[in-house]
């Protein structure tokens, strides 16, 4: 079959070989038992209208009937729906999968209970009402993450789970990678060892310097086989190493060295080493697929380095205060296309189908948004009034639906650029759409990775909640090239600066890209979103926002944290907020921040304004401190009597949960 594909869309009579409803009175005609039992199953979705079929689309010099092809042979096609909803996890998702594997069964049944040309009609409807029920099921977008993503690396004995609370000593630092990578993986053109299959060949070059008197040099690294370590100093010659240690409870990789280097000394440490390539859920460096109908599996490689996963593909000063210059060489299959944070260049042939891309260096930024992929991607790109490049990313019969993504991204960028003041500092934004992704989407700089039911869009055809899923979710990303990428927190106890921002920044984006829907953003999203976060902060799983024990990618980081931004827009004035937040990304860009940095540019930005607090100039540090440090929120009870008023306070508990962390506070006034 050529370039046969599933995508999203309406079926279109004059672009499919069949009618659905030709399909349903044959099966009427000729197997009402059949059709009975299986149409209950679809019901809901059958009914529906304007709902997102999935129809085929580039079709070859057969067309659609080597889809019937496909469905006359024997074919497991319960191996195709798990292939195709591998990464479902909605309760209408499973719910969806679960009819089809029942397809399956009325499939196997169907074998020898009808004549061959009865059993193929009845086997194509089947088919395609189970396409168009799975369809529907998939466009249920996920919330921007998952509620606490766990960052497990994988180790192919068992799973680790790392601890947040364990950090390098702060003796060193590390101001330059050079990291070269070689992924294994089915791909046309390679001859694969089966025994490298899903593994890398891995070098990284570091330059260390010492800042403080110590003898060893701390590395994180997980899951890593280091081949060769050498370590040079600037005259190229050897720095003898006495031993080297590994821990796995802490993932640090510590390099004794045989001499105390001087303080403020540099050496060049190379090491060489071979890693995996992990299932999509375990983050790093991960493995993806999609199945095309002729069952051929198309497979991509990609990284998901948040909060703690870089270490799994090269060895790093694995946290967000680290920053440092990247420059990342991929030697990759030929026939697949290589991106990474930076514009690619022009690739350079090595021979055995293999290609090698050296990517310009970054600006100043954290090992967990640098990032990679490789695949069989198609593309549309555009450039905004600055003149940034805008890319959209999808594989193979998308390229038609990639526009929205690239031009909602262009535009968000243009908007952001003109709110803080500040150049976005890459001349390209790419936006890729993998077909399973750990989290919702991932603001690597300059190369944003999402779940592919975010980027390819069909304007004619999909419904306006999917245009606002898709759009938010792109707004809030494009927002974090600089809340969370040019300005980061200092470290994940503070993720709200990152997160609470784009949330936040996200409902503006949204209103000044799509204007038509301000309004609406302004209101029912911010509502709906303000109330979730109460939900949250009213149950068992609230904590506080700055959390020493995160990090928690939750409500209460997102949406809490976006509410009271967007509280303080209230009380200073959105003009004052973002005279506050100019100067605090300026003062702080390239680098790292915490509450406290942000707060006092908030303040001073309103002494300069002369806003007024309760007791003179308003101090944002201290209005905050209660929000930013304690859990819940405020109930506020009123009882009247022939004396006046009495106003109580207590711990507001959503009806179901005591936690009364606040206390109570009695005022009583006289009427």
């Amino acid at each position: 079959m050529e370039n046969l594909f599933l995508i999203r869309s309406k079926v279109d009579p004059r672009h499919t070989c069949w009618r659905t409803a030709k399909f349903v009175h044959l099966i009427r005609k000729q197997e009402r038992r059949y059709w009975r039992g299986f149409i209950q199953l679809l019901q809901p979705q059958y009914r529906r209208r304007n709902m997102p079929w999935i129809t085929w689309v580039e079709y070859g010099q057969r067309k659609g009937f080597s889809l019937l092809q496909v469905l006359y042979s024997d074919v497991d096609f319960g191996y195709f729906i798990n292939a195709m909803t591998a990464d479902w996890s909605s309760y209408s998702q499973l719910k969806e999968t679960d009819r089809g594997h029942v397809v399956t069964a009325y499939l196997k049944e169907l074998k020898h209970s009808v004549m061959d040309r009865s059993r193929t009609v009845v086997k194509v409807a089947l088919v395609l009402l189970t396409i168009i029920s799975l369809s529907y099921a998939s466009f249920h977008h996920p919330i921007i993450v998952p509620d606490n993503i766990r960052h497990v690396a994988s180790d192919r004995d068992g799973s680790f789970e790392y601890n947040s609370t364990i950090r390098l000593p702060d003796v060193i630092s590390v101001t330059e990678y050079y990291v070269k990578i070689q992924p294994y993986y089915p791909a046309p053109g390679i001859q694969l060892d089966k025994s490298r299959n899903m593994t890398f060949d891995g070098s990284v070059v570091m330059s260390v310097h010492f800042k403080k008197r110590t003898s060893v040099i701390t590395l994180n690294a997980h899951n890593l086989k280091i081949l060769e370590l050498k370590l040079t100093n600037l005259l190229q010659l050897p720095v003898k190493v006495a031993d080297t240690k590994y821990n796995n409870e802490t993932q640090q990789l510590s390099i004794f060295l045989a001499q105390e280097p001087p303080v403020g000394s540099v050496l060049t440490l190379s090491i060489k080493y071979t890693g995996l390539i992990n299932p999509y859920q375990d983050g790093g460096l991960f493995y993806t697929f999609y199945m095309d109908l002729n069952r051929e599996i198309h497979w991509m490689v990609a990284t998901q380095m948040e909060s703690f996963a870089a270490r799994a593909v090269f060895p790093c000063m694995d946290e967000p205060a680290y920053k440092a210059i990247f420059h990342f060489d991929l030697v990759y299959p030929s026939k697949h296309v290589a991106l990474s944070n930076m514009m690619e260049t022009e690739p350079v042939d090595v021979g055995g189908g293999w290609s090698m891309i050296s990517f310009p260096p970054t600006p100043y930024m954290s090992t967990y948004i640098t990032a990679f992929t490789v695949g069989p991607f198609v593309s549309y790109s555009t450039r905004n009034q600055e003149g940034i490049l805008s890319r959209a990313f999808g594989w193979t019969g998308q390229g038609s639906y990639l526009k929205f993504a690239a031009e909602t991204a262009a535009e968000c960028l243009h908007q952001m650029k003109l709110y803080t003041g500040i150049d976005y500092p890459i001349n390209k934004c790419d936006n890729v759409g993998l077909p399973q992704f750990p989290a919702g989407a991932m603001e690597n700089y300059g190369l944003i990775l999402y779940k592919y039911q975010l980027i390819p869009f069909n304007e004619d055809t999909m419904t306006t909640l999917e245009r606002v899923e898709a759009s938010r979710v792109i707004c809030h990303e494009v927002s974090h090239m600089w809340y969370g990428d040019l300005v980061t927190a200092k470290w994940w106890d503070n993720l709200f600066l990152n997160e609470g921002f784009a949330a936040y920044y996200m409902r503006y984006l949204m209103g000044k890209t799509f204007p038509d829907d301000a309004d609406f953003v302004d209101s029912t999203m911010l509502s709906l979103d303000r109330e979730q976060a109460l939900k949250q902060d009213a149950g068992p799983t609230t904590h506080p926002l700055i959390a020493p024990d995160g990090p928690y990618f939750d409500k209460i980081t997102y949406k809490k944290g976006s509410a009271l931004i967007r509280m303080l827009s209230d009380v200073m004035g959105p003009e004052v907020l973002q005279a506050g937040v100019q100067h605090h990304l300026k003062s702080h860009e390239y680098g790292v921040a915490s509450h406290v940095d942000l707060f006092a540019s908030l303040t001073d930005a309103a002494y300069k304004a002369n806003v007024q607090g309760w007791c003179g100039p308003l101090n944002v540090s201290h209005l905050m401190e209660p929000y930013s440090h304690q859990t819940s929120f405020p109930l506020v009870n009123v009882h009247f009597d022939k004396n006046g008023l009495t106003l109580s306070q207590e711990t507001y508990n959503g009806g179901s949960f005591n936690m009364n962390k606040l206390g109570s506070a009695h005022y009583t006034c006289s009427l």
